[in-house]
């Protein structure tokens, strides 16, 4: 990618500043040299792990990443034949040993979660017994333990009661010396050997080598002769200490040796997580996103910021306008114009900072659903490069650009120029500007452009391949919005900004009349169509609210309906109820009355009248309960020569109604039943056909209810034999017997019966829509 772009575009400034998320040296090198990439699926596969990594820490589970450290120091020095590590130089070792497996390990874990990093881990080789080996032989702070080896215990123990000894000695010796000769009752320890202090003049008394001196001279710090064996002795011991040390230290150096290559591959390993950990972070810390790679060529930039403001404008708790922004595809020209300092050249730079963020794999601070063509080339012509050292103009600057750009610019390059045609005269920068666009557009290359002048406007407008754009200008408050207008060149309202700044009014005036007239009209057009634009947009706003509001109310007298629709199925629910309990009553004083009458041994006659009035009230409050039911479905609404499904599961064909009672004749096979249009649902499917050679012995009807009122037990049960072998010849599944309430002795005495019945499956008191406990509903096994 072009060094020049890149500095223009300040991406080096980003790569600092997500390199400050990293936790070691290694993943801030990795994120300092990333480079932009043209590659499509390697961008792709950059931002994948970069995705992974943010999903990791958007839900609290990132890497343990905490003990990576630069170990390549050592490594090196490792590399040398006879070099033996230090301890802490092992330590540290040991600390990069416990990441590689912890890290490891927890990937591993979320390998369904992340599985680009899962790939990426599978780098890391964990060495488990120099692991085990530092932390025998190294304590954390860096010491050689005592568990090193046996012979180091056993030197450390010897070394250990010599110097206690030698202590003892020396603290009798200054107890045994008067104050004159002592200048502190201490032992102390000079070049490796121990000294008790004393006054230069007491010298004398105290036979022994003098090893050093206060600055002041008044104190000698003397090793007494008398303690000379010992020391000898600590001395020896001190220096068989070291060379086990040493020897320990080599043993472990040799064991990193052995592994360098898996370490140096780990190391690598664990800085490219470091430097993902420290993109994603700063993802969430800026609210970035990975953006989608868009493979026709096509940016989609929705809520884009620029990142450099961003993190200027956070510290300062500013705020930065987002830009929403599409270009690329069969759009090859976006010309973008307006006022000065209204943010065309802001525009301009975060389309392109973004398009290098996003191809060298990096968070974006955009709307997760922005996309990003990848481009191999981007180059860029913003600000100012004069020279005075150089005698180079501003405009040769420019030209020197250009020519570089017209040389490498192709298919595959985005080209973003701002301020074209300006720091010459304009007839001729406009005339330059168009001839280079035109060699630029031949050539397949993408521009994004800034500029003042007008004959580009028209410029772009005559293209099918451009588009002018325009930053917005609120000409009430004549200040900039930094919002990109799509499709409407921009006026630069310099006449109002230099009149508000206070530019004298007549020169303003003598201003406008040296204007070409063109000119001027062509800004005033300019002016009308944003004006009109304004009033459509609004006007949108406006019919946009009144729809939602109309919505809202839909939705509101809907909930309403839909409340008053509750509350009257609730009253019918209520009102069903009330003439359950109405015809309860009513079947409980008709079973007694009829009891009474046996009881009394009325005449026949009057038992006829009885039950005739019992049926007369039994059918006006069935009347009164349908009169409550709800409305009946369009699927109990059949006809003669409909196909049906019945309640018990049976298909069969309407072949008659009965008017009056609400009922149909279904034939169901060879068998005719007489069903009530509620438990029947339409059917396309015709009924099967009966196996051929099979004779028809089915009764001609065969109702799914059996009305045993007013019967005694032993008619009852010669009933209910005759339509259980009638259902099973018509193939039912399901019989309902009618006994009433009464005192409930024929209830009783016909479910004993049904309970030894040899094909009846089961049986269950009917609910309550069915007639509660005045019925039976017997299933057929």
């Amino acid at each position: 990618m072009d060094e020049g772009t890149l500095s223009k575009l300040e991406f080096d400034k980003i790569r600092e500043l997500v390199a400050s998320y990293a936790f070691s040296s290694l993943g801030r090198e990795k994120v300092i040299s990333l480079e932009p990439s043209g590659d499509l699926d390697e961008v792709e596969a950059r931002l994948k792990r970069v995705s992974e990594m943010l999903e990791l820490l958007r839900t609290g589970e990132p890497p343990p990443l905490e003990g990576i450290r630069d170990i390549r120091p050592s490594l090196h020095r490792c590399s040398l034949e006879g070099s033996v590590l230090k301890p802490e130089e092992l330590r540290a070792v040991r600390e990069v040993l416990g990441a590689i497996y912890k890290v490891r390990r927890h990937i591993r874990g979320r390998r369904e979660k992340c599985p680009s990093l899962f790939l990426l881990s599978e780098g890391l080789s964990p060495q488990p017994e120099l692991e085990r080996s530092i932390d025998e032989a190294v304590d954390p702070e860096g010491r050689v333990k005592d568990s090193a080896s046996p012979e180091l215990r056993r030197v450390r123990r010897a070394l250990a009661a010599k110097r206690e000894a030698l202590k003892g000695e020396m603290e009798r010796l200054l107890a045994s010396l008067p104050d004159s000769v002592v200048q502190e009752r201490v032992v102390t320890i000079r070049n490796g050997r121990y000294v008790i202090p004393v006054k230069a003049g007491g010298m004398g008394r105290v036979q022994g080598v003098v090893h050093d001196q206060s600055a002041s001279g008044a104190t000698l710090f003397v090793e007494p002769l008398t303690t000379l064996p010992l020391q000898n002795e600590v001395r020896r011991l001190e220096l068989e200490e070291r060379r086990e040390e040493e020897r320990v230290l080599a043993e472990l150096t040799d064991m990193v040796r052995e592994v360098l290559p898996e370490l140096r591959s780990s190391l690598e390993v664990l800085g490219e997580l470091d430097a993902l950990y420290a993109l994603a972070s700063y993802g969430l810390d800026f609210g970035a996103n990975v953006p989608k790679i868009n493979r026709e060529g096509v940016t989609v930039l929705i809520s884009a910021r620029h990142p450099i403001l961003l993190e200027r404008y956070r510290r300062t708790d500013g705020e930065v306008v987002p830009l929403d922004l599409k270009f690329g595809g069969n759009l090859r020209l976006l010309l973008i114009t307006g006022p000065n300092a209204g943010g065309k050249t802001v525009a301009l730079k975060t389309l392109g900072l973004l398009t290098l963020m996003a191809q060298a794999g990096l968070p974006i601070p955009a709307s997760p659903d922005t996309e990003i063509a990848v481009y191999n080339k981007i180059f860029a012509d913003i600000g100012d490069e004069q020279s005075l050292e150089g005698d180079i103009s501003t405009f040769a600057a420019h030209v020197t650009r250009w020519v570089r750009i017209c040389l490498e610019a192709g298919e595959d390059t985005l080209v973003l120029l701002d301020e074209l045609g300006t720091s010459t005269d304009p007839d001729q920068g406009a005339a330059l500007a168009m001839a280079l666009l035109d060699h630029l557009l031949e050539k397949g290359t993408k521009v994004v452009a800034t500029t003042h002048l007008g004959r580009l406007k028209l410029y772009a407008h005559s293209r099918e391949d451009a588009l002018n754009a325009s930053m917005e200008f609120d000409r009430e408050r004549l200040a900039p919005t930094f919002r990109l207008k799509v499709g409407l060149p921009g006026a630069s309202y310099a006449y109002e900004i230099s009149e508000r700044l206070g530019l004298p009014e007549d020169v303003i005036s003598k201003a406008k009349g040296y204007s070409a007239g063109e000119e001027v009209r062509a800004e005033e057009l300019i002016e009308e169509l944003e004006e009109l634009k304004k009033r459509h947009e609004d006007e949108a706003k406006r019919l946009e609210a009144l729809r939602r509001e109309g919505e809202r109310l839909k939705a509101d007298y809907e909930g309403r309906l839909r409340r008053v629709k509750e509350e009257a199925r609730e009253i019918k629910r209520r009102a069903l109820e009330e003439a359950e309990g109405t015809l309860r009553r009513a079947n409980s004083l008709i079973e007694r009355t009829v009891e009474e009458l046996r009881a009394q041994a009325a005449s026949p006659r009057a038992v006829r009248w009885a039950r005739e009035e019992v049926k007369r009230a039994r059918k006006e409050v069935e009347e009164e309960l349908r009169a409550l039911s709800p409305e009946p479905s369009e699927d109990g609404d059949v006809k003669v020569g409909d196909f049906v499904v019945t309640s018990f599961g049976g298909r069969g064909v309407v072949v008659g109604l009965e008017d009056g009672s609400g009922r149909v004749i279904v034939q169901v096979g060879g068998a005719r039943i007489r069903l009530p249009r509620s438990r029947l649902k339409r059917t396309e499917s015709p009924p099967p056909e009966e196996p051929s050679g099979v004779p028809e012995v089915f009764p001609c009807e065969v109702s799914t209810e059996v009305d045993l009122r007013g019967m005694t037990y032993d008619e009852a049960v010669d009933v209910v034999d005759k339509h259980i072998d009638n259902a099973i010849l018509a193939n039912l599944d399901r019989l309902v017997l009618i006994h009433g309430k009464g005192t409930g002795a024929l209830r009783r005495k016909l479910r004993e019966y049904l309970k030894g019945h040899p094909r009846i499956k089961s049986f269950r008191p009917g609910n309550w829509e069915e007639g509660g406990d005045g019925v039976t509903v017997v299933e057929i096994g």
